[in-house]
């Protein structure tokens, strides 16, 4: 019984392991489209290129950042676009580097100066409203963090914001490895 268990779990991950490869690629010869999507934009960013999804609302009392989580991009958040755009929010959602249509750098960026940078580009004094999912929590935790006077709301979606930087009392230690 042992054997047919390993059996069948060896041939999933080798299904898993060849099912990508059979899957279509899309032609783009290796280069990022010019507009991905409707509301794409592109800018450099402390000497990165970014790409960012943007729905413009007069009037908005603050400027939603949507940030993705690990592996994601800016695609996660098209219907939160949608719902923000008609609730009468400025929204981004930006596509944090290595991930989606923006750059890729040897060196990982400084996310949160790189959202920073982003809203002071597309709001310059409009109050934010972060909301994280899963490595987005960190991203945007660091964000409140930064800017305490200027974020109004941290919401953190499945992700645990990064207070294992913490230099309080007890930062080193939520900072250890954990142990199992």
């Amino acid at each position: 019984m042992l054997k047919k268990i390993i059996l069948v779990i060896v041939a999933l991950l080798g299904l898993a392991a060849i099912v990508p490869y059979l899957l279509p690629k899309p032609n783009l010869n290796g280069r990022i489209p010019d507009q991905p999507f409707d509301d794409s934009r592109f800018g450099q960013i402390d000497g990165i290129r970014l790409h960012w999804r943007e729905r413009r609302v007069e009037d908005s009392p603050a400027l939603v950042v949507l940030l993705h989580g690990y592996g994601a991009s800016a695609f996660s958040w098209r219907h939160t676009l949608d719902a923000l755009e008609a609730a009468g929010y400025h929204a981004v959602a930006p596509d944090l580097p290595p991930f989606g249509y923006s750059e890729r750098t040897a060196d990982g960026p400084d996310w949160p100066a790189l959202v920073t940078a982003l809203a002071d580009r597309v709001a310059p004094d409009a109050p934010l409203i972060l909301v994280g999912h899963s490595m987005g929590v960190g991203v945007g935790s660091d964000v409140a963090a930064r800017l305490p006077g200027r974020v109004e709301r941290l919401i953190m979606v499945d992700g645990v914001p990064n207070i294992g930087r913490n230099r309080g009392p007890v930062g080193w230690f939520l900072a250890l490895p954990p142990v199992i």
